[in-house]
């Protein structure tokens, strides 16, 4: 401690707010290293896998395209430049479109994905969406890295690993007509989107959708259940559209009265099972 005499005074070093901040951060932080067990975070499986998971997406930067846990896509301003500069698409197009084009946001997979579908994917990417000019590449990740990342996604959205609902698709007679019927143009128009096996939708392939031949292999039947409910709940902003209301007052006025008597839940599931058993 200084004598009151001392000269030496605290010069004014002229921080900027932030600098002072980094500081005072910097000065709190010098304490003992020893935490008390009470203050740590659990090592429970679930925390060590998604830090694991983490280590890893950061390693292989898989936030340089996807967006995981709310963060990363630093590959979209580049494909918004490239429409407006290179496609000459006005600034409102090339926002539109830039979703279109862009690696999917990777929100709720653990909850969308099958696990075996996952694992054989990220050792061998295969195409989904057609239209992207943008590919997965191929790290050669081992199989250790492999399930980490599984077990990271899983665990990210609560899912039990390894095991998954089984579930076996049957539809009636009735049923089976009720779905083609959703289906079709004079419903819900799935083929206007989505490529369903070698068929591809009419249009421009930036309004195309994910190939229905996939599904039984690639998604959770469950997840599609809450996926045709209510798509944004699943993906905020997907282009997804909504066939039945969300708010659980009016769901079940929402579907076609027509169809299995105006029974949503049932018409949902067949529309489901009709997906996983025609493509």
């Amino acid at each position: 401690v200084r004598p009151h005499d001392e000269k030496l005074r605290m010069p004014n070093f002229e921080y900027t707010d932030k600098e002072v901040e980094a500081i005072v951060t910097a000065l709190l932080g010098f304490v003992k290293k020893d935490v008390l067990t009470s203050k740590e975070k659990s090592r429970n499986p679930r925390n060590i896998f998604v830090e694991q998971g983490q280590w890893i997406v950061r390693e292989y930067n898989c936030q340089g395209c996807h967006i995981i846990e709310k963060e990363g896509g630093a590959i979209r301003p580049m494909i918004h430049s490239w429409l407006m500069n290179i496609q000459n698409k006005s600034l409102r197009d090339a926002d539109d479109l830039m979703v279109t084009f862009s690696p999917p946001v990777l929100q709720g997979e653990g909850q969308k994905v099958q696990t075996e579908w996952l694992f054989d994917f990220i050792h061998g990417p295969v195409i989904i969406r057609p239209w992207l000019t943008v590919r997965m590449p191929t790290f050669a990740l081992d199989e250790t890295q492999v399930n980490t990342l599984i077990r990271y996604f899983s665990y990210l959205d609560n899912q039990n690993f390894p095991f998954t609902e089984k579930v076996v698709p049957k539809l009636a007679k009735e049923e089976h007509a009720a779905a083609g019927l959703l289906f079709s143009k004079k419903f819900f128009d799935c083929g206007s989107c989505h490529i369903r096996g070698k068929e591809f939708p009419e249009g421009s392939p930036v309004n195309w959708a994910p190939n229905f031949a996939l599904a039984k292999d690639r998604l959770k039947p469950l997840w599609m259940i809450e996926w045709l409910k209510d798509p944004q709940a699943l993906l905020p902003g997907t282009k997804m559209p909504s066939f039945y209301d969300p708010d659980p007052e009016y769901f079940h006025e929402s579907g076609p009265e027509k169809i299995l008597d105006g029974d949503e839940e049932k018409q949902i599931r067949v529309l489901r099972d009709y997906i996983l058993t025609t493509y």
